[in-house]
């Protein structure tokens, strides 16, 4: 497991930093780990994409699931029932798991080449040219290969906006939850933005950099996957 996560994770996303450290103005880092982070989110936009194609057209068939539920009441029956009729709608109910399943490894390899970014070239490709020293300082103030207070808490401020953004649609669409599942989610879209706070003046500033681009790319999807939403079911009337 280890051979693999080196060789198809972080030993790709550390070439392909040292690659943009290399043609990024004036080596500047902070430049690289957001072009870095947008061609991650870009490279798995089409999975997100159709995941968000799932959820809605789940969202959709919903009231037919749950006659299913009323009608049948072998688990067994409902399992089979409920799959005939994904099948019939054209839904793969698993689509969002190899996206989750790529977020995951990524997100970690990520962690490792911004946590070691004095280790840059230790394990560059032999066939690229040698790395370049980059410059660390970001905006003209901050060293990305320290802690900062105000990157870690720009994470955490756009963490927490995308996450009550999240929440807002989903409760727009009448998302079905359970009781424990909302409240859960809820408490994790105030809990997960003090833990990268947390995390984030821990570490260099460089992964704080790196989870707001994230936050601000989501913000950014989700806002526009809201307005596909929405001129889709204006089109479809």
């Amino acid at each position: 497991m280890s051979f693999i996560f080196h060789n198809f994770f972080y030993q790709p996303l550390l070439n392909v930093l040292g690659v943009i450290i290399m043609i990024a103005p004036g080596h500047n880092l902070g430049i690289a780990v957001i072009i870095l982070t947008l061609l991650v989110n870009l490279l798995l936009l089409p999975l997100s994409i159709k995941m968000r194609r799932s959820q809605r057209a789940m969202q959709e068939i919903q009231p037919e699931i749950e006659k299913i539920r009323q009608q049948v009441k072998d688990k067994n029956d409902q399992a089979r029932r409920t799959m005939e009729l994904y099948r019939e709608k054209g839904i793969n109910p698993f689509s969002g798991f190899l996206f989750i399943l790529l977020q995951i490894p990524l997100f970690f390899a990520l962690f490792r080449v911004l946590k070691n970014l004095d280790n840059l070239t230790h394990d560059a490709y032999d066939f690229l040219p040698l790395f370049p020293p980059f410059n660390p300082i970001f905006l003209g103030v901050i060293d990305l290969t320290h802690p900062h207070l105000a990157l870690a808490l720009s994470a955490g401020i756009f963490q927490l906006i995308q996450g009550i953004f999240t929440l807002s649609i989903q409760k727009k669409n009448k998302q079905p939850t359970s009781d424990f599942a909302s409240a859960l989610q809820k408490q994790m879209v105030f809990t997960m933005p003090l833990f990268i706070v947390i995390i984030s003046m821990q570490l260099p500033s460089a992964l704080a950099l790196y989870w707001t681009t994230l936050s601000l790319f989501a913000i950014v999807h989700e806002g526009f996957g809201r307005l596909y939403g929405r001129n889709s079911s204006h089109n479809n009337k």
